[in-house]
């Protein structure tokens, strides 16, 4: 009965985030559940990292408020180098989605 009650309050704990990062010539959109805007940017970097080895990326990571029904864009983009440490709650990141930006390469016109 203990797990399952910490169980409920980690996922309680989660927010839902919309992240956009450019990579290898694509941008490309990660939706996910995440405690904080930094975790969720640092596990998005962190999977954008199997292909593009950028030692910088720029997150921009928007967090949906079911209050006004959509995404709230930040003023600033989260920059996450190869060298910063991992964020508390970067483990508890769920990636839910992935989407490009229809196969095109944002480079190339």
């Amino acid at each position: 009965m203990a797990s399952l009650r910490k169980a409920a309050q980690m996922s309680a704990a989660l927010k839902t985030f919309r992240c956009r990062v450019r990579a290898g010539g694509y941008t490309l959109t990660l939706q996910c559940l995440a405690p904080s805007a930094h975790a969720a940017a640092y596990a998005v970097v962190e999977r954008v990292r199997q292909r593009d080895q950028s030692p910088w990326h720029q997150v921009v990571a928007s967090e949906w408020s079911s209050v006004i029904g959509e995404w709230v864009v930040p003023a600033n983009a989260i920059v996450i180098s190869a060298s910063d440490p991992a964020p508390e709650g970067a483990d508890r990141v769920v990636l839910q989605s992935i989407r490009t930006n229809g196969g095109r390469r944002d480079d190339i016109h």
